[in-house]
């Protein structure tokens, strides 16, 4: 086929509808982008942060388990599956005695 009869509108049509695809393609990935850069910072903002109180938490370890506390409220939090671990690891004693060791680091009597 002689290119030179062949329609400059099919070629146009072409490019142009492949200009189209790059720029969506782009503007998805910037949308990508601009999305995970805000979940970091909303991470950032508040990661190991109380949330009773806002300041930071530091990370304590009671015989093996780790678990995070407030120095400024003394609160402690626990990680979703802490509690499994606490009822698995003192089978001997109650729960509330091994929380309260945990919150308050002394005995129940």
């Amino acid at each position: 086929m002689d290119l030179s009869v062949r329609p400059k509108h099919l070629e146009n049509e072409f490019f142009y509808k492949h200009d189209l695809d790059l720029i969506e393609e782009q503007h998805q990935n910037d949308l990508r982008l601009a999305a995970e850069r805000e979940e970091k910072a909303l991470h950032d903002l508040h990661w190991m942060k109380c949330p009773a109180c806002g300041h930071d938490l530091k990370e304590a370890s009671y015989d093996g388990l780790k678990v995070q506390r407030c120095h400024d409220c003394s609160g402690v939090f626990l990680p979703a599956d802490m509690v499994e671990k606490l009822e698995l690891k003192e089978s001997s004693q109650s729960f509330l005695t091994t929380l309260h060791k945990l919150l308050v680091g002394e005995s129940v009597s």
